[in-house]
């Protein structure tokens, strides 16, 4: 009867601990929870000059990411429609990640600048994230994930010309 009482108990803090991590727990990616990048927050990354075009796109990428490597061809279409338009381009990877620039090349993604940085420290809580951030060093706009067609061409379509 105990024996039977205790996998019961036991049972139950499982299934507990497994409902709060998996279906409480805030998302990675999605909408922008209070302590994530979002619109007018400033933001600062070494080496980046926002001065030196009118907008700056930073894709926020990992090599481990399945959503990054699915996005590939749209990161490839967003990285030429930048170019043509004048806009930089920069990719922040996180600081474990050597193999970045290996990553792009093999995506066929040309950016300007390949950066490592502590994503935590940028406010950005997943991978994928877009970041198209003004030459003032302010955030205009923040895409987390993946994205379906529709704001893709969004993404598109704020990038100036």
């Amino acid at each position: 009867m105990a024996a039977n009482l205790a996998i019961v108990v036991a049972a139950l803090v499982v299934a507990g601990v497994l409902v709060k991590r998996h279906f409480l727990a805030p998302p990675t990616h999605g909408p922008a929870a209070a302590s994530e990048l979002e619109a007018g927050d400033r933001i600062s990354l070494p080496g980046v000059d926002w001065t030196a075009r009118k907008q700056t796109l930073v894709m926020v990428l990992s090599s481990r990411c399945g959503l990054c490597e699915q996005g590939g061809p749209f990161y490839q279409r967003l990285a030429s429609a930048a170019a043509t338009r004048g806009v930089q381009v920069v990719a922040v990877f996180p600081p474990s990640e050597s193999n970045s620039e290996d990553f792009l090349a093999r995506l066929a993604v040309p950016v300007s600048r390949v950066l490592q940085a502590d994503l935590r420290a940028m406010k950005v809580a997943g991978t994928p994230t877009l970041v198209l951030v003004n030459r003032t060093g302010v955030v205009d706009r923040v895409w987390y994930g993946k994205l379906p067609s529709k704001r893709e061409g969004e993404v598109l379509s704020a990038l100036s010309s």
